[in-house]
């Protein structure tokens, strides 16, 4: 269903009365507003002609209310879009392996978004977003405290290198021993034999 504005002017015989009001959009007087479908009997695309009969009749113009909506609604659109800076194009950017030779507190998280080692969070896929979060405050905490707590690596490591350095020692205190034992033993078989041969 479709509305219609009905645009009445006076007409004398063929001669058009001039318009004393010049504004561009016909005031609440010069319409008739009034709603009917396309089925009844006044068709909208039919310009009906003044019977020459009376010397005053109505020229009667048919003009849709939707083109008017859409007219007024494209120019309220155009001054949003005016007002409104234009929003940039946004690129779905995959995990760039490169970026973790520059970065080195980042990897790949589960859906292809870099993740940030220290912080635990993820960044948007773009290397300005990694340059800014690689310079916030919070983020500089976290590397600070990464540097500070030893990595696990190290500590089994160490842990390894230990066991070896005393495994080493107690390798250098048995050959002095056996060596004193052996020299200990020795005098004892020597003082067997000797003490047989005096018995």
């Amino acid at each position: 269903m479709e509305r219609f504005i009905i645009r009445t002017k006076k007409t004398k015989g063929n001669d058009e009365v001039p318009d004393t009001n010049k504004s561009p959009q016909p005031s609440r007087s010069d319409l008739d507003i009034s709603s009917f479908t396309r089925d009844r009997d006044l068709d909208p695309y039919e310009n009906p002609q003044p019977s020459t009969s009376s010397s005053s009749c109505h020229d009667i113009r048919l003009i849709s209310t939707s083109s008017l909506e859409t007219a007024a609604d494209e120019s309220d659109e155009a001054s949003r879009h005016e007002d409104e800076p234009q929003k940039k194009k946004r690129y779905n950017q995959k995990f760039n392996t490169n970026w973790q030779n520059q970065y080195n507190w980042i990897k790949e998280g589960n859906d292809g978004k870099p993740l940030c080692v220290a912080c635990n969070i993820q960044i948007y896929c773009n290397k300005y977003n990694l340059k800014r979060h690689g310079a916030s405050t919070s983020h500089q905490k976290n590397i600070n405290k990464m540097k500070n707590t030893p990595k696990i690596t190290q500590i089994i490591s160490s842990e390894k290198h230990d066991r070896h350095n005393t495994l080493v020692k107690t390798a250098e205190l048995s050959i002095p021993n056996a060596v004193r034992l052996g020299t200990y033993l020795f005098n004892i078989v020597v003082f067997l034999i000797i003490f047989k041969i005096l018995v």
